[in-house]
């Protein structure tokens, strides 16, 4: 593993050798040490470290959180704060740069070794949430671009039909001629093709007019082409039609909804149009060619409810792990290995992440045989809630807890239990 790098903003040159010393008996490097914000922000942009202890209180014009936000802002580089001074508004203040930890003067190798790995933990898990999101709305941006591109591919399928419409209109004899072996050609798609004349009435349906009206084909001749359209689409494709024939179109798009006469479905409808005028520009008649869209936006709709719901899955996750104060421990129910832990675990207990997740429950809990009956719950789908029980820590100190634990979970092939564990040592004191 790469050495963790640190910088030091300290203004007291006695403190800073210090915490150097201190910071290289822990095993970690330091990149430089500067008494000045501005040199600080120079520093981060020069060397990178992975971490910056910082001194709220600096000389000069910049103190330690002007300069905290410009690290944050500028580099992204995780800043935790040493200070000998408490006071609240000085603490709410720097909050603002959205610090990685507080330590407070004098310090000792422990308050340094826990607040640097618990700020790189959480830097870390902050760097991957983005890395996660940026994967989301890349993949996001590439269905986008997908759907634009079979769009795409639609849009010139409906021009090349209406060309080929246009050319059947230039050979109307010649179709009439042969009339039969056109029919075999429109009855074999699986697009609808019709024939209006200049009332909309239907002179002209394929076989595919009883799939999405629901009536045979000659009931459909001489029924106006308004009639299966959805009561709510009607008034919009009345206007629409009649724009067409005021401004003498010969050929367009539209789409709207068909409605099933015998089964009540809906279909979404995407209509490339032909119109017909005589001499003096009247409408003769129209023919149209329409594609069913239904199944492709259902599908559409389905991946966008899919991306919302995994987007909300990960925000309820990001908002337990890092808003929730009590200890959370997520472990396989049958093997009782430990998956993951919060910060707030592994303050209590004394392990870090990485320690912590090659333990099994076993290892932190002092009453097994009762634990064991939370377990057997859990695997029956029920939540439990345990008044007290008596778990030990790293060190070997015993103390109590509320244990509060719901359903087991399904994901990746294993059974997931969490629990969330709340201190109760300062009601019943250490046993």
């Amino acid at each position: 593993m790469a050495k963790i790098n640190i910088m030091i903003v300290e203004d007291d040159a006695i403190t800073a050798m210090d915490i150097e010393n201190q910071l290289k008996n822990l095993g970690y490097g330091v990149t430089a040490k500067v008494a000045y914000g501005e040199e600080a922000i120079q520093k981060a942009k020069e060397n990178t470290p992975d971490l910056v202890l910082m001194d709220i209180v600096l000389k000069g014009k910049m103190d330690g959180i002007e300069a905290a936000e410009e690290i944050r802002t500028q580099f992204g580089i995780p800043v935790v704060f040493l200070t000998a001074f408490a006071d609240k508004k000085r603490i709410e203040r720097a909050k603002i740069t959205m610090p990685f930890g507080f330590i407070l003067k004098p310090f000792q190798d422990r308050d340094f070794k826990v607040t640097i790995e618990m700020a790189l933990y959480v830097a870390k898990v902050d760097t991957e949430r983005k890395r996660a999101e940026e994967a989301l709305r890349k993949a996001h941006k590439e269905l986008e671009q997908r759907v634009n591109e079979r769009t795409a591919e639609l849009v010139e399928a409906n021009e090349q039909l209406n060309r080929e419409i246009e050319d059947r209109k230039q050979a109307e004899e010649a179709l009439r001629e042969s009339e039969k072996r056109y029919r075999e050609i429109v009855e074999g798609t699986d697009d609808l093709i019709t024939r209006l004349d200049s009332e909309a009435r239907f002179t002209y349906v394929n076989h595919v007019a009883e799939r999405i009206f629901g009536i045979t084909v000659e009931k459909c001749i001489g029924m106006s082409a308004f009639d299966p359209i959805h009561p709510d689409d009607r008034e919009k494709t009345d206007k629409e039609f009649s724009k067409w024939v005021k401004n003498r179109l010969s050929n367009t798009t539209f789409e709207n909804r068909q409605v099933n006469q015998t089964t009540g479905d809906i279909h979404e409808m995407h209509w490339a149009i032909n119109l017909y005028y005589d001499e003096k520009g009247n409408l003769t008649g129209l023919s149209s060619i329409a594609r069913d869209l239904t199944d492709r936006k259902k599908a559409e709709d389905q991946v966008k409810a899919s991306l919302k719901e995994k987007e909300k899955s990960e925000e309820k996750y990001r908002q337990l792990f890092s808003k929730v104060s009590d200890a959370i421990i997520i472990y396989d129910i049958n093997s009782q290995e430990i998956v993951d832990v919060n910060g707030t675990a592994c303050r209590w207990y004394g392990y870090s992440h990485e320690e912590f997740c090659k333990l099994k429950l076993t290892d932190v809990s002092a009453e097994f045989e009762k634990s064991s009956e939370v377990f057997k719950k859990q695997a029956r789908n029920k939540e439990v809630h345990v008044p007290i029980r008596y778990n030990k820590k790293k060190d070997g100190t015993i103390f109590p807890v509320e244990i509060s634990s719901g359903p087991a979970i399904e994901l990746g092939g294993r059974s997931l239990g969490f629990g969330i564990f709340r201190d109760l040592s300062e009601k019943k004191g250490s046993v």
